[in-house]
């Protein structure tokens, strides 16, 4: 029977003779120089665990693109070989808490009795929380070495509604053991903002409505005060969004989020592409727009913009252009010689968004003429 990934790793690890462990997940690409690549470092730096950066492919669209969010290089101390003193307030945010894209000298896992949980969903948590604490050399290699399929129907992700409260117990569990290794408090505003995004983030890939609840009536009810989540400042945030919806699941029933958030997706129309909201009020009448970003937001912004004509698209941009099935959308390099007014940036996440105006800050871009808002 399938007892899930952590008792099959825990197997593997036990079987394990080299120097090094690696977990690769048989849905997930890797590419040929991955493995060499990641083993030269560790052999340089001799350091306990290596961290490395991946591309992510949709597998329904088959879209690549190249996240921030999976190694938080802004985020990294400046020097070659860390520990979480050095970062405490980033140490569970700098990486994933996966441990597919890591590298472990074995015998630090052995010394310090590291294993998975045995469950069947989030069972890596724990065990990341662990290396990163315990590990003394800690090292990073700016490449990405490795595919990570998203949207795969089959991966465990997929699945947390067949067991909507793993997700607070797998990090209940890491918080008692952050307590005894004396270290929770100098953690914490780093675990805080790990575990909002990651459990909210989990109520979205629920499909059932009676799981769906469980979950959500456990976070508002009883884990958002045990997992010391409640109780913060709006600064208290790395990402301003997850904190706005953190509080508007205090403050609603989860039939009044559902409803909200339905609202919300049709739009004051009911048509589909309003489901993500474009920052009409940064707008003004007949601006000359770039859109940045060619994937569900975008085109989301693209046909709101064409459709209301209170505006105009003067150039659809993104960097994976080539990848793209979209014969309107261009090399990011165009904007330089396009006349605009404002270059919304049609993205999620906060980390990438500000990543984006960054680098068109220093290609000559004006900050004043950017625009980002949380578009969910």
């Amino acid at each position: 029977s399938n007892s899930g990934a952590g008792v099959a790793r825990n197997i593997g690890m036990k079987s394990a003779k080299g120097r090094y462990i690696i977990f690769l997940d048989a849905d997930d690409i890797f590419c040929p120089e991955m493995v060499e690549t990641i083993i030269n470092h560790a052999n340089k730096t001799n350091s306990d665990m290596i961290l490395f950066d991946n591309y992510t492919l949709d597998n329904q669209t088959g879209e690549i693109h190249e996240p921030t969010t999976f190694l938080r290089k802004e985020m990294l101390p400046n020097k070659a070989v860390f520990s979480w003193v050095d970062i405490p307030q980033y140490i569970f945010n700098v990486t994933s808490m996966t441990c597919w894209n890591k590298l472990y000298r074995r015998q630090f896992l052995i010394d310090n009795d590291i294993y998975f949980q045995n469950i069947k969903i989030n069972d890596a948590n724990l065990f990341v929380a662990m290396t990163l604490i315990k590990a003394k050399t800690i090292s990073y290699v700016d490449e990405r070495l490795m595919y990570f399929r998203q949207n795969n129907c089959e991966s465990q992700t997929q699945n947390t509604g067949k067991l909507p409260l793993n997700s607070v117990i797998a990090w209940n569990q890491v918080k008692d053991f952050l307590e005894e290794e004396g270290v929770f408090v100098k953690v914490q505003q780093s675990f805080v903002n790990r575990i909002t995004s990651h459990l909210i983030d989990r109520l979205g890939l629920i499909h059932n409505g009676d799981a769906f609840c469980v979950l959500y009536d456990a976070l508002r009810d009883e884990y958002f005060d045990i997992l010391t989540i409640s109780g913060h400042s709006e600064d208290y945030f790395y990402n301003k969004s997850d904190y706005e919806r953190y509080k508007k699941i205090i403050e609603l029933t989860a039939s009044e989020y559902l409803y909200d958030k339905l609202k919300w997706i049709k739009g004051r129309n009911g048509r589909s592409y309003n489901r993500f909201r474009l920052p009409k009020e940064d707008l003004k009448l007949g601006e000359k727009i770039v859109i940045y970003g060619a994937g569900d937001v975008g085109s989301s912004f693209y046909q709101q913009i064409s459709t209301s004509q209170k505006y105009k698209v003067v150039l659809w941009v993104d960097k994976n252009y080539e990848k793209i099935n979209k014969p309107n959308v261009r090399n990011p390099r165009e904007i330089k010689n396009t006349e605009y007014d404002r270059i919304i940036i049609a993205i999620v996440d906060e980390g990438t968004a500000n990543v984006i105006k960054n680098l068109l800050v220093e290609y000559g871009v004006d900050a004043n003429r950017i625009i980002w808002k949380d578009p969910r």
